[in-house]
């Protein structure tokens, strides 16, 4: 048996999130803690967007409240009710923890895995960019990588995270980027929305829900938490 807490024990974050969703099962608590500890790339298959009169991309850069928004939303909800596509290898994850969300849980992992993702996904972008090769990348951020590879260490003795595993964690996370360059120059290379690389999961979240309008609202809260992410 467990032995009863005391006040000076602290709560694992797992216990500290489950806290805050006591009406979720244990499932739907996984998902929101993986979004916190993991990220997913980005699938640009089916990130075509509308344009206006004047052929400018609709929806992108606009406050949340604008009108035209409300538009592209409206448009995009029609797009995603309709897609029905298997998700890339590196979003499989994602979907499943998505099908099993809430719908307003679901925004919350998608609009925060976007956000983060794109800040890291950033700075390997401009190395590419530059032509560097990873081994370049890596060695002019060495000093940077290792006193990050320590803060991940804190709490775990560093057998259990050698610093080569990081190495090759960072090389991993290049080679998915450069892909997703590639990806996105194949099919969108002038799309900047943040939610043209989570098609599919975004699809899977809004099918639940039968009300257009609630769907319009899921939609905004999943770049209300891109917003919030994006300005940390």
């Amino acid at each position: 048996m467990k032995p009863p807490s005391t006040d000076t024990e602290k709560p694992t974050f797992s216990e500290t999130v489950k806290e805050c969703y006591p009406d979720r099962s244990d499932d739907q608590v996984t998902g929101i803690l993986f979004s916190y500890c993991a990220q997913w790339g980005r699938d640009y298959r089916f990130a075509e967007v509308p344009v206006d009169q004047n052929g400018r991309s609709m929806g992108y850069s606009l406050s949340l409240e604008d009108p035209k928004f409300t538009e592209y939303v409206g448009w995009l909800d029609e797009y995603l009710l309709a897609l029905d596509a298997e998700p890339e290898t590196e979003q499989i994850g994602l979907c499943r923890y998505v099908a099993d969300a809430e719908p307003e849980d679901a925004m919350f992992i998608l609009g925060k895995n976007a956000a983060l993702h794109q800040f890291d996904a950033e700075w390997v972008e401009m190395a590419i960019e530059n032509g560097m090769s990873f081994e370049e990348y890596y060695k002019e951020n060495e000093v940077s990588f290792v006193k990050y590879w320590k803060s991940c260490c804190e709490d775990l003795p560093q057998d259990e995270f050698p610093l080569a595993k990081f190495i090759e964690d960072e090389r991993k996370f290049f080679e998915r980027v450069l892909w997703e360059m590639g990806q996105k120059e194949k099919f969108c290379p002038h799309v900047r929305h943040a939610d043209a690389g989570y098609r599919i999961p975004l699809s899977i979240a809004l099918k639940k829900e039968k009300n257009k309008e609630e769907r319009i609202n899921l939609l905004k809260l999943f770049y209300h938490y891109y917003n919030t992410y994006s300005d940390k």
